[in-house]
């Protein structure tokens, strides 16, 4: 039987890191009702180029997130966006989490793997080549025909 895992793998880790070149700041946000409870996340993060991705905390609670493994669901959020982004990956990239926010009861690890996603949503929108309008507006152009 075909190993699609090592496929995907290869297909993933082969494949050219796409070029960051920006430098920032993201935040990623999970703030969902579950039920009778609910799950919260906050991570505020800059980010900038590097050779390879890498992850920093210098968030004031950081013992607290590396305690309850809430830095590892942050970061593994995070690769999850950036390593299957769009195109290709994005491995170029230096995070370091600057502030944290958690909850006594609804924050967790999984809460903050959505927030690492969130946050990795975000920088790819940040990065992403905006279109240049090569057309000025005129002032005096005919309003549009309307479709129908």
């Amino acid at each position: 039987m075909k190993s699609y895992l090592d496929q995907w793998l290869h297909d993933v880790v082969g494949r050219q890191p796409a070029p960051m070149n920006a430098t920032g700041v993201v935040e990623g946000i999970r703030d969902k009702p579950l039920g009778p409870r609910s799950d919260y996340a906050r991570i505020i993060g800059d980010y900038e180029p590097a050779s390879e991705f890498e992850a920093h905390c210098t968030a004031a609670n950081r013992p607290e997130l590396e305690a309850d493994k809430y830095l590892d669901g942050a970061v593994l959020g995070l690769l999850d966006v950036l390593l299957t982004a769009e195109a290709d990956p994005l491995r170029n990239v230096r995070l370091t989490i600057i502030e944290a926010e958690t909850h006594p009861i609804h924050s967790s690890q999984m809460a903050f793997r959505w927030a690492g996603r969130d946050a990795a949503a975000k920088l790819l929108e940040a990065i992403k080549p905006k279109p240049r309008n090569t057309l000025p507006p005129t002032p005096n152009s005919p309003p549009s025909a309307p479709r129908g």
